[in-house]
Protein backbone atom coordinates (compact mmCIF):
# COMPACT_ATOMS: atom_id res chain seq x y z
CA UNK A 1 0.00 0.00 0.00
CA UNK A 2 1.55 3.29 -1.17
CA UNK A 3 2.01 5.91 1.73
CA UNK A 4 0.46 9.28 0.48
CA UNK A 5 2.99 11.64 1.61
CA UNK A 6 6.92 11.84 2.15
CA UNK A 7 7.81 11.03 5.48
CA UNK A 8 11.05 12.71 7.32
CA UNK A 9 14.00 11.18 7.24
CA UNK A 10 14.13 10.56 11.15
CA UNK A 11 10.25 8.71 10.09
CA UNK A 12 11.96 6.47 7.43
CA UNK A 13 15.02 5.90 10.32
CA UNK A 14 12.50 4.78 12.76
CA UNK A 15 10.74 2.86 10.14
CA UNK A 16 14.23 1.12 9.32
CA UNK A 17 14.80 0.20 12.72
CA UNK A 18 11.53 -1.70 13.19
CA UNK A 19 12.05 -3.39 9.94
CA UNK A 20 15.66 -4.57 10.63
CA UNK A 21 14.59 -6.02 14.09
CA UNK A 22 11.70 -8.15 12.69
CA UNK A 23 13.92 -8.83 9.46
CA UNK A 24 16.47 -10.20 11.69
CA UNK A 25 13.88 -13.17 12.45
CA UNK A 26 14.78 -14.26 8.96
CA UNK A 27 16.98 -17.40 8.45
CA UNK A 28 20.22 -16.36 7.08
CA UNK A 29 23.99 -17.29 6.84
CA UNK A 30 25.44 -15.02 10.05
CA UNK A 31 25.67 -16.64 13.09
CA UNK A 32 23.50 -15.62 15.57
CA UNK A 33 25.53 -15.02 17.94
CA UNK A 34 27.12 -11.71 16.20
CA UNK A 35 25.69 -8.60 16.88
CA UNK A 36 22.42 -6.86 14.74
CA UNK A 37 24.14 -3.83 12.90
CA UNK A 38 22.87 -0.57 13.88
CA UNK A 39 19.62 -0.21 12.13
CA UNK A 40 20.36 3.87 11.37
CA UNK A 41 23.44 3.63 9.86
CA UNK A 42 21.54 0.18 7.30
CA UNK A 43 20.64 2.57 3.61
CA UNK A 44 17.20 0.42 3.04
CA UNK A 45 14.19 2.98 3.01
CA UNK A 46 10.62 2.90 2.48
CA UNK A 47 10.78 3.05 -1.51
CA UNK A 48 13.08 -0.35 -1.08
CA UNK A 49 10.56 -1.78 0.02
CA UNK A 50 7.52 -0.25 -2.37
CA UNK A 51 10.01 -1.36 -4.85
CA UNK A 52 10.60 -5.28 -3.89
CA UNK A 53 6.80 -5.33 -3.01
CA UNK A 54 5.99 -4.29 -6.67
CA UNK A 55 7.95 -6.51 -8.29
CA UNK A 56 6.60 -9.45 -5.80
CA UNK A 57 3.04 -8.35 -6.71
CA UNK A 58 3.86 -8.67 -10.66
CA UNK A 59 6.14 -11.78 -10.55
CA UNK A 60 8.65 -9.89 -13.20
CA UNK A 61 10.84 -7.38 -12.78
CA UNK A 62 9.96 -5.45 -16.21
CA UNK A 63 6.27 -5.65 -15.26
CA UNK A 64 7.33 -4.10 -11.99
CA UNK A 65 9.28 -1.35 -13.86
CA UNK A 66 6.21 -0.37 -15.87
CA UNK A 67 4.30 0.29 -12.89
CA UNK A 68 6.50 2.09 -10.75
CA UNK A 69 7.40 4.42 -13.99
CA UNK A 70 10.71 3.01 -14.27
CA UNK A 71 13.37 0.92 -16.21
CA UNK A 72 13.56 -2.14 -16.14
CA UNK A 73 17.56 -1.99 -15.59
CA UNK A 74 16.97 0.60 -13.01
CA UNK A 75 14.62 -1.48 -10.90
CA UNK A 76 17.32 -4.64 -11.23
CA UNK A 77 20.17 -3.04 -10.00
CA UNK A 78 17.59 -1.59 -6.81
CA UNK A 79 16.21 -4.99 -6.39
CA UNK A 80 19.85 -6.36 -6.62
CA UNK A 81 21.09 -3.79 -4.12
CA UNK A 82 18.83 -5.02 -1.31
CA UNK A 83 19.13 -8.33 -1.69
CA UNK A 84 23.16 -7.52 -1.19
CA UNK A 85 22.35 -5.36 1.76
CA UNK A 86 20.56 -8.28 3.02
CA UNK A 87 22.77 -11.10 2.57
CA UNK A 88 20.58 -13.20 1.19
CA UNK A 89 18.19 -13.72 -2.23
CA UNK A 90 15.24 -12.55 -2.37
CA UNK A 91 13.52 -13.48 -5.76
CA UNK A 92 14.26 -16.87 -7.76
CA UNK A 93 15.14 -15.79 -11.36
CA UNK A 94 13.34 -18.17 -13.78
CA UNK A 95 13.14 -18.37 -17.71
CA UNK A 96 9.84 -16.17 -17.81
CA UNK A 97 9.63 -13.38 -14.42
CA UNK A 98 10.39 -14.24 -10.79
CA UNK A 99 9.70 -15.80 -7.95
CA UNK A 100 9.80 -15.19 -4.01
CA UNK A 101 12.52 -17.48 -2.32
CA UNK A 102 11.20 -18.48 1.92
CA UNK A 103 13.45 -15.43 2.76
CA UNK A 104 11.16 -13.12 0.10
CA UNK A 105 8.22 -14.29 1.36
CA UNK A 106 9.30 -13.10 5.09
CA UNK A 107 10.07 -9.75 3.59
CA UNK A 108 7.06 -9.39 1.71
CA UNK A 109 4.73 -9.99 5.12
CA UNK A 110 6.94 -7.39 7.30
CA UNK A 111 7.57 -5.31 3.85
CA UNK A 112 3.53 -5.13 3.89
CA UNK A 113 2.89 -4.66 7.26
CA UNK A 114 5.47 -1.71 7.66
CA UNK A 115 4.44 0.04 5.15
CA UNK A 116 0.42 -0.11 6.38
CA UNK A 117 1.68 1.10 10.17
CA UNK A 118 3.86 3.75 8.58
CA UNK A 119 0.76 5.37 6.75
CA UNK A 120 -1.44 4.47 9.63
CA UNK A 121 1.07 6.37 11.65
CA UNK A 122 1.13 8.91 9.15
CA UNK A 123 -3.00 9.92 8.57
CA UNK A 124 -3.50 9.60 12.69
CA UNK A 125 -0.48 12.51 13.39
CA UNK A 126 -1.89 14.47 10.27
CA UNK A 127 -5.09 14.62 10.48
CA UNK A 128 -4.95 17.85 12.54
CA UNK A 129 -8.82 18.85 11.56
CA UNK A 130 -9.85 15.13 12.91
CA UNK A 131 -11.45 14.46 9.63
CA UNK A 132 -11.64 11.17 8.72
CA UNK A 133 -9.42 10.20 5.64
CA UNK A 134 -7.71 7.22 3.93
CA UNK A 135 -9.08 3.94 2.64
CA UNK A 136 -11.11 1.23 4.59
CA UNK A 137 -11.55 -2.45 3.06
CA UNK A 138 -14.49 -4.48 4.19
CA UNK A 139 -15.35 -7.86 3.48
CA UNK A 140 -18.84 -9.07 2.93
CA UNK A 141 -20.39 -12.40 1.77
CA UNK A 142 -22.55 -11.76 -1.63
CA UNK A 143 -25.93 -12.44 0.58
CA UNK A 144 -24.83 -9.74 3.05
CA UNK A 145 -23.13 -7.53 0.16
CA UNK A 146 -25.91 -6.97 -1.31
CA UNK A 147 -27.93 -5.23 1.79
CA UNK A 148 -25.26 -3.29 3.16
CA UNK A 149 -23.36 -2.13 -0.20
CA UNK A 150 -25.76 0.48 -1.38
CA UNK A 151 -26.51 2.33 2.17
CA UNK A 152 -22.60 2.41 3.33
CA UNK A 153 -21.24 3.59 0.73
CA UNK A 154 -23.98 6.42 -0.38
CA UNK A 155 -23.56 7.20 3.70
CA UNK A 156 -19.54 7.33 3.78
CA UNK A 157 -19.73 9.32 0.54
CA UNK A 158 -22.08 11.62 2.03
CA UNK A 159 -20.58 11.63 6.00
CA UNK A 160 -16.52 11.18 4.76
CA UNK A 161 -15.48 11.59 1.08
CA UNK A 162 -12.50 11.84 1.79
CA UNK A 163 -12.67 8.15 2.56
CA UNK A 164 -11.86 5.77 0.40
CA UNK A 165 -13.89 2.64 0.74
CA UNK A 166 -13.94 -0.72 -0.73
CA UNK A 167 -16.58 -3.35 -0.27
CA UNK A 168 -14.69 -6.37 -1.40
CA UNK A 169 -17.27 -10.14 -1.77
CA UNK A 170 -15.46 -12.85 -0.68
CA UNK A 171 -16.64 -16.51 0.90
CA UNK A 172 -17.09 -16.22 4.37
CA UNK A 173 -14.43 -18.77 5.11
CA UNK A 174 -11.63 -16.45 3.35
CA UNK A 175 -12.52 -13.24 5.15
CA UNK A 176 -10.73 -14.25 8.12
CA UNK A 177 -7.41 -14.67 6.38
CA UNK A 178 -7.95 -11.73 4.32
CA UNK A 179 -8.36 -9.76 7.66
CA UNK A 180 -5.20 -11.71 9.51
CA UNK A 181 -3.03 -10.51 6.39
CA UNK A 182 -3.93 -6.83 6.80
CA UNK A 183 -6.03 -7.09 3.36
CA UNK A 184 -9.57 -5.72 4.49
CA UNK A 185 -9.99 -3.74 7.52
CA UNK A 186 -13.38 -5.00 8.43
CA UNK A 187 -15.37 -8.15 7.85
CA UNK A 188 -18.82 -10.14 8.10
CA UNK A 189 -18.67 -13.67 9.09
CA UNK A 190 -21.14 -16.53 9.39
CA UNK A 191 -19.10 -18.50 11.99
CA UNK A 192 -15.99 -17.93 14.19
CA UNK A 193 -12.58 -19.31 13.06
CA UNK A 194 -11.23 -20.39 15.83
CA UNK A 195 -7.35 -20.65 14.43
CA UNK A 196 -6.97 -17.04 14.39
CA UNK A 197 -6.51 -14.18 16.48
CA UNK A 198 -9.62 -12.29 15.94
CA UNK A 199 -12.45 -10.38 17.89
CA UNK A 200 -15.81 -11.26 16.71
CA UNK A 201 -18.90 -9.42 17.70
CA UNK A 202 -22.18 -11.96 17.32
CA UNK A 203 -24.89 -9.07 15.38
CA UNK A 204 -27.81 -11.00 13.91
CA UNK A 205 -29.14 -14.18 13.36
CA UNK A 206 -30.36 -15.07 10.10
CA UNK A 207 -33.67 -17.53 10.06
CA UNK A 208 -32.64 -20.63 7.10
CA UNK A 209 -35.81 -21.34 4.96
CA UNK A 210 -36.68 -24.25 2.73
CA UNK A 211 -36.82 -23.30 -1.00
CA UNK A 212 -38.50 -26.08 -3.89
CA UNK A 213 -40.53 -25.53 -6.87
CA UNK A 214 -44.17 -26.31 -6.38
CA UNK A 215 -43.78 -29.49 -8.70
CA UNK A 216 -41.83 -30.82 -6.30
CA UNK A 217 -43.41 -30.15 -2.98
CA UNK A 218 -46.84 -31.13 -4.71
CA UNK A 219 -44.55 -34.48 -5.29
CA UNK A 220 -43.58 -35.24 -2.12
CA UNK A 221 -46.17 -33.61 0.01
CA UNK A 222 -49.47 -33.55 -1.91
CA UNK A 223 -51.38 -31.09 -3.60
CA UNK A 224 -52.37 -29.93 0.41
CA UNK A 225 -48.30 -29.22 0.51
CA UNK A 226 -48.76 -26.12 -1.93
CA UNK A 227 -50.96 -23.87 0.88
CA UNK A 228 -47.98 -24.64 3.85
CA UNK A 229 -45.79 -21.96 4.80
CA UNK A 230 -43.98 -24.27 6.74
CA UNK A 231 -41.89 -27.74 6.67
CA UNK A 232 -40.42 -29.74 9.55
CA UNK A 233 -36.62 -31.11 8.71
CA UNK A 234 -37.83 -34.26 8.93
CA UNK A 235 -40.00 -34.30 5.88
CA UNK A 236 -37.67 -32.85 3.56
CA UNK A 237 -35.83 -36.74 3.92
CA UNK A 238 -37.86 -37.25 0.29
CA UNK A 239 -36.53 -34.10 -1.71
CA UNK A 240 -33.87 -34.62 -3.72
CA UNK A 241 -31.47 -31.82 -2.03
CA UNK A 242 -28.77 -29.33 -3.52
CA UNK A 243 -26.79 -28.01 -1.18
CA UNK A 244 -23.55 -26.00 -0.45
CA UNK A 245 -19.85 -28.05 -0.19
CA UNK A 246 -19.19 -29.18 3.10
CA UNK A 247 -16.75 -26.60 3.57
CA UNK A 248 -19.47 -24.09 3.07
CA UNK A 249 -20.39 -22.16 6.29
CA UNK A 250 -23.89 -22.77 6.03
CA UNK A 251 -23.70 -26.24 5.26
CA UNK A 252 -21.04 -26.61 8.03
CA UNK A 253 -24.08 -25.23 9.96
CA UNK A 254 -26.84 -27.17 8.44
CA UNK A 255 -24.71 -30.94 9.07
CA UNK A 256 -24.61 -29.48 13.11
CA UNK A 257 -28.84 -28.96 12.55
CA UNK A 258 -28.77 -32.61 11.31
CA UNK A 259 -26.25 -34.69 13.55
CA UNK A 260 -28.23 -33.14 16.36
CA UNK A 261 -31.60 -33.84 15.22
CA UNK A 262 -30.91 -37.35 13.76
CA UNK A 263 -32.08 -36.82 10.19
CA UNK A 264 -29.89 -37.02 6.78
CA UNK A 265 -30.71 -35.69 4.01
CA UNK A 266 -30.56 -36.97 -0.10
CA UNK A 267 -27.58 -34.75 -1.20
CA UNK A 268 -28.33 -34.62 -5.29
CA UNK A 269 -25.37 -32.24 -5.90
CA UNK A 270 -23.30 -29.71 -4.19
CA UNK A 271 -23.26 -25.88 -5.44
CA UNK A 272 -21.76 -22.95 -3.89
CA UNK A 273 -23.27 -19.94 -5.58
CA UNK A 274 -26.54 -18.72 -4.01
CA UNK A 275 -28.06 -17.44 -7.18
CA UNK A 276 -27.33 -20.78 -8.65
CA UNK A 277 -29.03 -22.64 -5.79
CA UNK A 278 -32.09 -20.67 -6.33
CA UNK A 279 -32.14 -21.02 -10.36
CA UNK A 280 -31.78 -24.66 -9.87
CA UNK A 281 -34.28 -25.19 -6.75
CA UNK A 282 -36.79 -23.00 -9.22
CA UNK A 283 -36.40 -25.18 -12.45
CA UNK A 284 -37.56 -28.22 -10.24
CA UNK A 285 -34.24 -30.12 -9.96
CA UNK A 286 -33.65 -30.26 -6.79
CA UNK A 287 -34.92 -28.59 -2.94
CA UNK A 288 -32.28 -26.05 -1.30
CA UNK A 289 -31.91 -24.62 2.13
CA UNK A 290 -30.80 -20.88 2.01
CA UNK A 291 -31.25 -17.54 4.27
CA UNK A 292 -34.45 -15.77 4.10
CA UNK A 293 -32.89 -13.21 3.33
CA UNK A 294 -30.33 -14.19 0.18
CA UNK A 295 -33.83 -15.44 -1.97
CA UNK A 296 -36.04 -12.08 -1.35
CA UNK A 297 -36.00 -10.17 -3.47
CA UNK A 298 -34.07 -12.26 -5.67
CA UNK A 299 -35.38 -12.71 -9.59
CA UNK A 300 -36.05 -16.01 -9.23
CA UNK A 301 -37.61 -15.77 -6.20
CA UNK A 302 -41.18 -15.69 -8.05
CA UNK A 303 -40.65 -19.23 -9.49
CA UNK A 304 -39.90 -20.69 -5.73
CA UNK A 305 -42.15 -21.51 -2.94
CA UNK A 306 -40.42 -20.81 0.51
CA UNK A 307 -41.36 -22.29 3.32
CA UNK A 308 -40.06 -21.59 7.45
CA UNK A 309 -38.50 -24.79 8.72
CA UNK A 310 -39.64 -25.62 12.27
CA UNK A 311 -38.96 -28.10 14.89
CA UNK A 312 -36.39 -27.00 14.94
CA UNK A 313 -36.07 -23.78 13.57
CA UNK A 314 -33.15 -22.97 11.84
CA UNK A 315 -30.92 -20.00 12.10
CA UNK A 316 -27.38 -18.99 11.11
CA UNK A 317 -25.18 -16.33 12.81
CA UNK A 318 -23.74 -13.73 11.61
CA UNK A 319 -20.34 -11.76 12.96
CA UNK A 320 -18.80 -8.95 13.12
CA UNK A 321 -14.68 -9.49 13.08
CA UNK A 322 -11.48 -7.31 13.12
CA UNK A 323 -7.90 -7.68 13.46
CA UNK A 324 -7.01 -6.65 16.91
CA UNK A 325 -3.58 -6.54 16.14
CA UNK A 326 -4.02 -4.35 13.47
CA UNK A 327 -3.97 -0.37 14.21
CA UNK A 328 -7.39 1.30 13.63
CA UNK A 329 -7.77 4.68 11.58
CA UNK A 330 -10.35 7.01 12.64
CA UNK A 331 -11.42 6.13 9.20
CA UNK A 332 -11.99 2.98 10.51
CA UNK A 333 -13.47 3.10 13.28
CA UNK A 334 -15.96 5.48 11.91
CA UNK A 335 -16.90 3.34 9.37
CA UNK A 336 -16.94 0.54 12.37
CA UNK A 337 -19.91 2.29 13.62
CA UNK A 338 -21.40 2.94 10.69
CA UNK A 339 -21.63 -0.60 9.43
CA UNK A 340 -23.52 -1.73 12.73
CA UNK A 341 -25.72 1.33 12.85
CA UNK A 342 -26.48 0.25 9.39
CA UNK A 343 -27.47 -3.21 10.01
CA UNK A 344 -29.64 -2.41 13.00
CA UNK A 345 -31.16 0.03 10.53
CA UNK A 346 -32.11 -2.45 8.25
CA UNK A 347 -32.94 -4.86 10.49
CA UNK A 348 -35.48 -2.64 12.46
CA UNK A 349 -37.36 -1.19 8.99
CA UNK A 350 -37.28 -4.61 7.55
CA UNK A 351 -35.45 -4.18 4.82
CA UNK A 352 -32.96 -7.04 5.93
CA UNK A 353 -35.75 -9.94 6.94
CA UNK A 354 -33.50 -11.07 9.87
CA UNK A 355 -33.21 -9.83 13.77
CA UNK A 356 -30.46 -8.63 15.95
CA UNK A 357 -28.67 -11.22 18.16
CA UNK A 358 -29.73 -11.44 21.76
Amino acid sequence: MAVRSPLSAQAIHTSNAMFLWMLYKIPHTTPPFLPLPDPLDMPIDLRDLRNFLSVAAAGSISRAAEMQHMTQPALSVLIRQLEEQLGTPLFERLPKGVALTDAGERLRAHAKDILRRTELAYEEISQQARVPSGQVAIGLPQSLARFLTVPLVSEVLSRWPQIRLQIIELSSGYIPEHLQKGEIDIGMTFGQDERRDLHYTHLIDEELVFISAASRIRQHLGPAGLRRKTIRLAEMGDFPMILPTRTHSLRIRLDDYLQRAGQRLAIAAEVNTTPQLIGLAASGVGATILSYSSVVGDSSSAEVRVLHIEKPRLTRSVYFCTNPSTPKTMAVMSVMRLLVDTVKTLTADGTWPTHMAD
